[in-house]
């Protein structure tokens, strides 16, 4: 088997990629190829939990790929093409990430390599295109709740039609998300649909030690990157406001918004700006609970890398209302809320008791992850085509 990241520069792909790597071992009964960029390489191998069965070649970087642009179709088609006919025995690839010209050099190449598997991984540039949906979605999330409206969600014309037009049978797309095709189903084909395979995000189980306990008997929130948003400060405030009862500490990482640092009962993760993976997940196994203050508005069709982290380490989640989150609250790895004012009042009320609980269920939930997600990719891997 082949795994492909033909581009990572400018985000975080080093965990799901080793995730991915650890399930292609896991699951297949052969040696697995990565090609990507040295960086890349080297970032995964920290998290890989098998190296020995894979084998790492790195590809150079070409900088015409820096911006999205569909002339990229032909320098992407180059590249993978390569590696294709460089492998010309192996017929399951793995393409781990996905933009229009990568959909469009993948369509080319499987025309012309007939027998070969493409499998195209999505990330967020699914929910990038429904953000041009614009704020009507989240107005109308009773109604579509209650049955009483049926809505269609806009999706980028040029990235609806690189996903309709792979109708060959040897291509079919990879999502992270438990919603994808639930909310795809009025304006991607329904044969296209059928191609599309549901992968829980792979994780990386690192958690070693149990968690370390404070005396002072706080409860420490912790609250970090893109989760540092508006509804963030949202519960930071309505808790300070009305439920302060002095056993939570909100304890924050960003380099963006830092004048949440000047909120009541938030104190800093780190008295630096730059830290490391090992850094953050050594503070994140120290954390009782973790906040990812994500509305139905958001994450409808992509993978939480936070969430990922919590159920990892087995600290338990305070989530909002987004589809993603709703779909893996009924886990029971934490609480749920509509509204950062209804969250705060639950972040009141945690217990040692129940973070314990969240705790257990949390490690339930990456059994269950694991199994699904070998059963799913040794069906994908078994198939001759895609139906």
């Amino acid at each position: 088997m082949i795994l492909i990241e033909p581009q990572c520069r400018g985000w975080e792909h080093n965990k799901v990629n080793a995730g991915m790597l650890d399930l292609a071992v896991e699951s297949a009964c052969e040696e697995v190829s990565f090609y990507a960029e040295e960086e890349e390489i080297k970032g995964c191998l920290e998290y890989v939990h098998d190296k020995s069965r894979i084998h790492c070649k790195s590809i150079d970087f070409d900088e015409r790929l820096r911006f999205e642009d569909t002339r990229n179709i032909d320098v992407y088609k180059r590249m993978i093409e390569e590696i294709v006919i460089e492998n010309r025995h192996e017929s399951n690839y793995i393409i781990l990430s996905s933009n229009i010209g990568i959909i469009y050099a993948i369509k080319k190449i499987a025309k012309q390599h007939k027998g070969k598997k493409f499998g195209i991984v999505f990330h967020a540039n699914l929910e990038a295109a429904l953000d041009k949906a614009g704020k009507k979605q989240a107005m109308v999330h009773l109604l579509r709740k209650t049955k009483l409206l049926s809505f269609a969600f806009p999706i980028e014309t040029s990235l609806k039609n690189a996903i309709n037009d792979c109708k060959e049978n040897d291509i079919y797309f990879i999502t992270y998300s438990p919603t994808a095709v639930s909310m795809l189903k009025k304006v991607i084909d329904f044969d296209i649909l059928k191609k599309f395979v549901f992968l829980h995000h792979p994780m990386i189980d690192k958690r070693t030690s149990e968690r370390r306990t404070d005396s002072s008997q706080l409860f420490k929130v912790g609250i970090y990157g893109q989760a540092v948003n508006q509804n963030a400060y949202s519960i930071i405030n309505e808790y300070n406001a009305r439920y302060d009862n002095g056993k939570v500490r909100f304890c924050v990482k960003t380099t963006k918004n830092s004048d949440i640092y000047n909120c009541k009962n938030v104190v800093p993760m780190f008295q630096k700006d730059f830290v490391s993976n090992i850094e953050l997940e050594e503070q994140i196994n120290n954390l009782d609970y973790i906040i990812i203050p994500y509305d139905y508005s958001q994450y409808r069709l992509t993978a939480s890398g936070i969430l990922c982290d919590a159920v990892s380490e087995e600290t338990p989640a305070l989530m909002l209302n987004s589809p993603y989150l709703e779909f893996y609250s009924q886990y029971g790895i934490g609480i749920i809320s509509n509204t950062p004012k209804d969250l705060a009042n639950e972040i009141a009320k945690i217990s040692e008791e129940n973070r314990r609980l969240f705790s257990d269920k949390e490690k339930e939930l990456k059994r269950i992850i694991k199994q699904e997600n070998i059963s799913t990719f040794k069906e994908l891997i078994m198939k001759t085509n895609i139906d």
